[in-house]
Order: C-alpha cells, then structure tokens, then sequence
C-alpha cells in the first residue's frame, strides 16, 4: 500500500512539474510567438516605463527585428490584476489578441500599492497594422501612440 501511495505521489509531482516548465511558445494558426515572462528587454524599459500608464496595446520593435506586442490595463490601485493570455488567432491577415482581465477575488487580502500590469509577446514576424486586442467580455482595447 505504501509503495502504490509513493508511486502516485512521484507520478502527480512530476505531472506537475512537467506543467510547470512550459515555456510558453506556441504556433496558432502558422504565427509564432513566445510571451516574455519576467524577462522584459533592458532596451524596452524606458518606452514600457512611459506608456505603461495607459490602457491598450502597441507594437515595439526588438533589437533582432523581432515585433513585441505590448498590452497594458493601465494604472491599478492595489496588487492581484494581471493579463492572461487567451487566444492568438490569424484571419485573412489578421491578428485577433484575446486576453482576460484578471482581477482580485472580491474580499482577497492584496498589497496596497498603484500596480501596472502587462505583458508582452514577441512574434517571429511583423505584426505591425494587423493586430486587434480585445478582452473576453469582446471589448477592443485601444492603440497606444508612441
């Protein structure tokens, strides 16, 4: 009993860590793309500094002609929001960008500090002009002039 016990635990912590070491680049209908976690271009601090106050997305250019894709909610008032990417889908040379917006559980203890969450994601090809980025409730998020 004890062994099968020992088994499955070795089982369910390697599931889990197997679950834990995605490293989150994918191809969705021919685009590829990888999002930079905790990793963000030394380069790109400055302009993510300025524009991250703002709500929506922009297009910046990496140093190896690699397009980064930049979504932002904007200024937050405690901790807990953050952006999951949902959906990447290409149509008729169209980029459509779903993320869901995720908040702080109602009642949940979170840090209170003005927080800026965003994410980027960086394609293998020029993505400039044919990106649209929406949430999951279908609200389309602006462009952020830079």
């Amino acid at each position: 009993m004890k062994r099968k016990l020992s088994i499955y635990l070795i089982i369910l912590s390697l599931s889990i860590l197997s679950v834990g070491c995605n490293s989150h680049e994918n191809t969705s209908n021919s685009i590829s793309y990888e999002i930079l976690q905790d990793s963000m271009p030394e380069y790109l601090e400055g302009t993510i500094e300025t524009i991250k106050t703002q709500k929506g997305f922009t297009v910046l250019q990496s140093e190896n002609d690699k397009d980064i894709l930049f979504i932002s909610l904007g200024e937050k008032p405690t901790a807990g929001y953050n952006i999951k990417l949902e959906t990447i889908k290409v149509e008729n040379d169209k980029i459509s960008v779903i993320i869901e917006e995720v908040e702080p559980k109602k009642g949940e203890m979170v840090a209170q500090v003005i927080t800026y969450p965003f994410v980027l994601v960086k394609f293998d090809e020029n993505i400039e002009g044919k990106i649209q980025v929406s949430n999951t409730t279908g609200n389309t998020f602006s462009k952020i002039d830079i």
